[in-house]
């Protein structure tokens, strides 16, 4: 459900992301990811007081990993093969 949630998001169908993220949470309610696109998309919705528990249970998890999560989701990060160089067209 994970994927379903970041998925909402990311279209951004931020009540299906909160409504998905949620039921999802219910099962699992100690995955990090999970409270972290809970957070996500509370914060999209301008609920920051409801987001703030969802975002420090993530961070206290794993918060390197979390980070390169919320990067990767925002596509900042390169793909390895990515050398940064442009092309001469």
């Amino acid at each position: 459900m994970l994927g379903l949630a970041s998925a909402y998001l990311s279209n951004n169908n931020i009540e299906k992301a909160v409504e998905t993220a949620r039921l999802a949470l219910e099962r699992s309610p100690d995955d990090p990811e999970l409270s972290l696109v809970m957070a996500e998309a509370l914060v999209a919705k301008n609920q920051f007081a409801e987001a703030e528990p969802f975002l420090m249970k993530s961070l206290g998890a794993k918060p390197r990993c979390l980070v390169t999560c919320m990067l990767a989701r925002q596509g900042s990060l390169r793909k390895p093969a990515d050398t940064g160089r442009r092309s001469s067209n």
